[in-house]
């Protein structure tokens, strides 16, 4: 690898071929915020065929809605569901081993399915903070961290919508403009203005 002026960047691979690339000025994106740091709230091992296969059973309706596969991790069970259109699925399977508090996430489909490709031994799924990525490692691959997606769970607490003020504001005018003038226990003119003659 080397350096070309001031904005190329050539990469050789043995003597077979050679790539030069046009450098971008600016800033590079602050990737290692992106990697949690200190101990994950919830950490599972799973064996992965059993993972692929559950979310094999799922992506079909997963793609029917947003492609997002949702993961519910509790009492050492991982439940595997989707959700697209009116319909709904799940899969549960048993972890080896997992420690840490119940948690929910939701990742693309095909971020797991292209993560646990060709895996047959034991994978490591940890979540660190509860808006946080996700992170999938094993022993022979680099760590996949992945950002999770943002679903609707269906336990969310309903919104409570406020009444506007105006309504209160409208009916105590309204109020105002209904009420019958008191009498003054007068006899009334008439509209001619001429008294009432008495038969």
């Amino acid at each position: 690898m080397s350096i070309i002026g001031d904005n190329k960047l050539r990469l050789d691979f043995g003597t077979s071929a050679s790539v030069i690339v046009n450098l971008i000025s600016g800033k590079p994106p602050e990737w290692l915020a992106l990697i949690p740091k200190g101990d994950p709230m919830l950490q599972s091992r799973i064996f992965a065929p059993q993972f692929e296969a559950a979310v094999k059973r799922v992506r079909i309706i997963a793609k029917e809605g947003i492609d997002a596969v949702r993961l519910e991790f509790a009492d050492g069970k991982l439940k595997v569901s989707a959700r697209g259109g009116d319909q709904e699925i799940s899969s549960t399977i048993d972890t080896v081993h997992t420690q840490g508090e119940a948690t929910r996430i939701a990742i693309n489909q095909k971020y797991i399915l292209g993560y646990l490709s060709g895996k047959q031994g034991i994978i490591t799924f940890s979540k660190y903070t509860e808006s946080g990525p996700a992170v999938f490692e094993d022993q022979q691959s680099p760590r996949m961290i992945v950002m999770p997606m943002v679903v609707a769970w269906g336990d969310e607490p309903a919104a409570v919508k406020e009444e506007p003020q105006t309504k209160a504001a409208d009916a105590t005018l309204d109020n105002e403009t209904t009420e019958e003038p008191e009498s003054s226990g007068e006899e009334e003119t008439s509209e001619t203005g001429e008294e009432p003659v008495a038969d």
